[in-house]
């Protein structure tokens, strides 16, 4: 990318090796997207942009400057494109999958957002407290040569403290090896959400093997 001077207008920068058919859909490892995206910004810095399947392009950022930047809502809005609009499917127009100018995004956003401001955040703390002990309890059951696969640890803990703190609701993640029905689900669903974002529209649509996956 060349020099950026005051006022220029520069090219985002892409990674190299595009196929001609899914763009850079090949570069991301669907098991771990968020690490594939890190990689690439490592290499390609703070900004850059994948092009997949269909023309779709999608802009990474990275940093604190950039994100504070499109974060601001007077020049930005969410769009819902993607993953996040694949989701709609099953989660319908929800605070994440609505669009600005839906009428359930408003409703959503009145909803929860005195629960989830700073003034609600003291009211988790016993829960939150009550969590992190089941995890130091869990690790310190184990044998000294154990090993602990920790994003799979903070994945529990994260679903344990917002099912608690949101619904008053306990996964039980912690005194059970295997994974809970619904988030069983919920990762498949959201995995195929992300796996439709960069997989050509036809494979898509003659993709049904996995339909079994669902019935329980």
């Amino acid at each position: 990318m060349p020099p950026a001077t005051e006022n220029a207008l520069v090219s985002i920068p892409q990674p190299d090796g595009k196929l001609p058919i899914g763009g850079h859909s090949h570069l991301l490892d669907l098991a771990a997207p968020i690490q594939s995206m890190n990689s690439l910004a490592e290499k390609l810095g703070p900004i850059y942009m994948l092009e997949f399947a269909g023309g779709a392009e999608l802009i990474v950022i990275s940093s604190q400057e950039l994100t504070a930047e499109v974060c601001d809502e007077t020049r930005f809005d969410k769009k819902v494109s993607g993953a996040l609009f694949n989701i709609r499917d099953f989660a319908l127009d929800g605070l994440f999958t609505a669009h600005t100018d839906e009428d359930n995004w408003q409703r959503a956003h009145q909803l929860l957002a005195p629960a989830f401001g700073m003034g609600a955040m003291p009211d988790y703390f016993p829960q939150m407290l009550e969590v992190s002990q089941q995890l130091c309890d869990r690790w310190q059951r184990l044998n000294h040569n154990d090993e602990v696969d920790v994003a799979d640890e903070m994945v529990r803990l994260t679903l344990e403290v917002i099912g608690l703190c949101g619904f008053d609701y306990r996964f039980d993640g912690f005194h059970r090896e295997e994974t809970h029905p619904f988030v069983q689900a919920m990762v498949l669903a959201l995995s195929e959400a992300m796996a439709r974002s960069v997989r050509l529209p036809l494979l898509t649509k003659l993709s049904f093997s996995r339909n079994n996956d669902y019935e329980e």
